[in-house]
């Protein structure tokens, strides 16, 4: 009878096991502190071949290629906005236009469109990263304000850039609305590294970390996750 209640804490030592073997693994200067250094974004990215990320801001949050909501999209599109993308891109060596042969501004000119430019700046909140004091206080805008929760989340990031960036390259999350239809016409290619069959990102020549099918890339994260089933 004390047999299965003695596993979880088995399981959890495992697990933390593993979580102190692959801390030990970061670059001594990426680990992560208790006063919530942004190195702990500079570590993760080291570790997944990203090593050119600006690392100045303590809160990383996804982008695309839409600007929902519409009404948010000029706070975004100003010079400071500009420079900044400017400076994450240079910094992972990607130009404003790396999205332009995989994108299809045909598919939304409402809800979501593109940029004059097509160019992915906007934020996306389906993914955020960064230490959990920061995460806090951008959730809590976000629920105290109401409303819609992307568009708060872009209010505060963009009052608030000392602390909040954007993932302009699509480096840690590909946020596919608007992206074309197919997979073959898109960014997105299947590699096989170690036996394993990992999603590659011909644009930035990384390995994607994440996709989110959001808006109307939904069809399209569900043929990826099916090839890479097929795969395994």
């Amino acid at each position: 009878r004390g047999g299965p209640a003695a596993r979880p804490p088995r399981r959890r030592e495992r697990r933390r096991s593993l979580a102190r073997r692959h801390r030990k693994s970061w670059p001594r200067s990426g680990r992560t502190t208790r006063t919530g250094s942004p190195g702990f974004l500079c570590s993760v990215l080291h570790s997944s071949g990203h090593e050119h990320w600006p690392c100045g801001a303590k809160v990383v949050v996804s982008a695309e290629m839409g600007g929902f909501p519409t009404a948010m999209r000029s706070v975004q599109e100003g010079p400071g906005p500009s420079g900044r993308m400017d400076k994450v891109l240079a910094a992972s060596g990607l130009q404003r236009d790396w999205a332009a042969p995989y994108v299809d501004c045909s598919r939304d000119t409402y809800t979501g469109p593109c940029s004059i430019t097509g160019v992915y700046r906007y934020l996306n909140y389906g993914f955020l990263m960064g230490p959990v004091g920061e995460l806090r206080k951008l959730v809590s805008f976000v629920l105290a304000q109401g409303g819609n929760d992307q568009g708060q989340a872009a209010r505060y990031c963009f009052s608030h850039p000392d602390v909040c960036t954007l993932d302009y390259g699509g480096l840690l999350s590909l946020s596919l609305h608007n992206f074309k239809r197919s997979i073959d016409e898109g960014p997105l290619a299947f590699q096989s590294v170690d036996g394993h069959s990992v999603v590659y990102n011909r644009a930035t020549q990384k390995v994607a970390c994440f996709v989110h099918g959001n808006g109307n890339g939904k069809a399209l994260v569900k043929e990826i996750a099916q090839r890479v089933a097929q795969a395994e």
